[in-house]
């Protein structure tokens, strides 16, 4: 990382030195670095500055708000000193939080969900006997590496999105990963804009999607559905998983039924959108139903 060096921006009269002074050489941490690099009192004084930025640093991050209350200046970072030869400057690095969420937010290949959700706590989850019955399913099949499907029908409101995203945290803190979590409407009409202009973009997003462990489809159905986002997007994609025994959660505002007679948009496609729902009443088995009452 790069060295900087770090000015406290106090007025220096006696009063101000001897309160630096006091803080700096009562800290446990100052005491640690003393003993480990042999510093002289002589020494400690002449670097009074640095020391007394990473002592107030080091008790801020002790009693740590979360990174999404931190208010230091520099948020997501820790202040830390290199000693050499006497010499003391001030090191700044990521702190655990902050590493901790990027090995999070990198088990995610697309996360089609609010960035602050990362910071919740799936145990905080509001329960009702469906949700314990969803939560119990999806904890089940990480445990025991199963392959089931989750279908679940919900209204606007229930939290359906926010009980996937809460689950699928889970998973990535389970190491269940690579995980797509994908908003239905928006992937597959970029997915199928891609298939005319981008080829290659296409191909590469989809096997993306197609192989990660995890795939949370996030609204099904409220895409705009024609003959190529069922043919070439919808039904490849559920077929491959379903032949490779790969785990697929859906949020949906239709029933497993009413989805598949929303694919029917032409009668030559009616036999496609029958396998849509033939390959979901197979993995899926039955649907759960979540109610208005919200679980935030």
């Amino acid at each position: 990382m790069e060295k900087i060096k770090v000015d406290v921006n106090v007025e220096l009269n006696q009063d101000t030195l001897d309160e630096l002074r006091s803080v700096v050489f009562s800290s446990k941490a100052v005491e640690y670095l003393k003993i480990k690099y042999n510093l002289k009192n002589d020494e400690i004084e002449k670097n009074t500055g640095v020391l007394y930025d990473f002592v107030k640093d080091r008790e801020y991050c002790v009693g740590c708000p979360g990174l999404e209350n931190c208010t230091k200046s520099n948020s997501g970072l820790c202040t830390d000193v290199i000693i050499k030869n006497g010499k003391i400057e001030s090191k700044i690095s990521p702190c655990p939080e902050y590493l901790k969420k990027m090995s999070l937010t990198s088990k995610f290949i697309i996360k089609d969900f609010p960035e602050e959700w990362l910071d919740d706590n799936p145990a905080n989850i509001n329960q009702n006997n469906t949700r314990r019955a969803i939560m119990s399913k999806f904890i089940t099949a990480i445990k025991n590496k199963t392959s089931d499907w989750i279908y679940i029908k919900n209204v606007e409101g229930s939290g359906a999105s926010y009980l996937a995203a809460m689950l699928s945290i889970y998973a990535a803190k389970k190491d269940c990963y690579p995980i797509c979590f994908i908003n239905a409407k928006k992937t597959f009409e970029e997915l199928a804009s891609d298939y005319y202009k981008d080829k290659e973009s296409f191909s590469y997003t989809f096997r993306k999607i197609l192989n990660c462990k995890i795939l949370v489809i996030d609204g099904f159905g409220e895409e705009n559905k024609n003959n190529l986002v069922r043919d070439e997007i919808v039904l490849p994609l559920l077929s491959y998983r379903k032949d490779h025994n790969l785990m697929t959660y859906i949020n949906s505002g239709f029933s497993m039924n009413d989805l598949a007679i929303s694919y029917m948009t032409s009668k030559a496609g009616e036999r496609n959108a029958k396998t849509i729902k033939s390959i979901l009443l197979d993995k899926c088995k039955s649907e759960f139903t979540l109610s208005e009452f919200s679980i935030y």
